[in-house]
């Protein structure tokens, strides 16, 4: 189940156990338009922008985009949507295209001066924000760059509203993706800019930022507590052993079987 405080939204205060089912029924499900819980939040009628944690489209690893589609109408239709969710400024790491109900690998980063302005002096310069974008990003591939240290900061996502939690990311990374126009991408980045690009890419891959975080920091978002002791925050030297792990790519995930926590109907 994910590990959210018992009040969080929409799952409420408790849910139920469903069988064990596999990736390939968890799927077929989400294509019929869903059925216990497996499109929680996103109701047929007036559905919402972005999909609530308890949906579980957002747990399957979504699907590439072959070379010939890129250019189709079906996925610059996703490019569009995705484009429309960023300049809202809603979403401040980004929008993955599963958020939106689509099951494929496109992602959408950016932040403006004016999101930039809004923050601490302290808080743009510790997490390294540049205004940039919106960059579209198809397929894809993030590694951490040769010897980049972990930052640990605070992450939010409209998919788990109203929380935030510290997470430990690469400050620097490589990239390679295709763009909206089918042009392949390769750079490297680093600060808000990659956090941005890894909180994204994780989702197509059905990983929320609460899969990662430093559990003993997740609060809701309008409280400023002080940091537990002993979460690590800011710059952290990377061990050998983690980065000889983190070096590998993301890529999806295989498929497996597994257990379902569906969400607990509504009263």
């Amino acid at each position: 189940n994910d590990p959210l405080p018992p009040d969080c939204p929409p799952l409420g205060d408790a849910g139920t156990e469903a069988p064990a089912v596999s990736e390939e029924e968890l799927a077929a499900a989400a294509e019929r338009g869903g059925s216990r819980g497996f499109l929680a939040g996103l109701p047929g009628i007036g559905r919402p922008n972005i999909l609530l944690v308890g949906s579980l489209l957002l747990r399957l690893p979504a699907r590439e985009v072959p070379e010939s589609d890129v250019g189709s109408g079906d996925m610059q239709g996703v490019v569009r949507e995705l484009r429309e969710a960023l300049e809202s400024g809603k979403h401040p790491l980004g929008i993955a295209a599963p958020q939106l109900g689509r099951r494929v690998r496109i992602v959408a980063v950016g932040e403006t001066e004016k999101a930039i302005e809004k923050l601490t002096a302290r808080d743009r310069v510790a997490e390294e924000h540049r205004a940039f974008g919106p960059l579209v990003l198809l397929n894809p591939v993030v590694r951490r760059h040769a010897r980049s240290p972990d930052a640990y900061f605070f992450e939010r996502s409209t998919s788990v509203p109203g929380y935030e939690a510290v997470v430990g990311r690469a400050l620097e990374i490589d990239v390679e993706a295709v763009d909206e126009n089918g042009r392949p991408l390769s750079f490297t980045t680093r600060g808000w800019q990659a956090r941005m690009i890894q909180h994204a890419v994780d989702v197509l891959d059905g990983v929320l930022y609460i899969d990662r975080m430093e559990g003993r920091s997740f609060r809701r978002d309008t409280i400023e507590d002080e940091m537990p002791e002993g979460v690590p925050f800011g710059l952290k030297a990377l061990t050998p052993e983690r980065s000889q792990a983190a070096s590998k790519p993301k890529r999806p995930r295989k498929p497996k079987r597994r257990t379902v926590i569906a969400p607990m109907a509504k009263r």
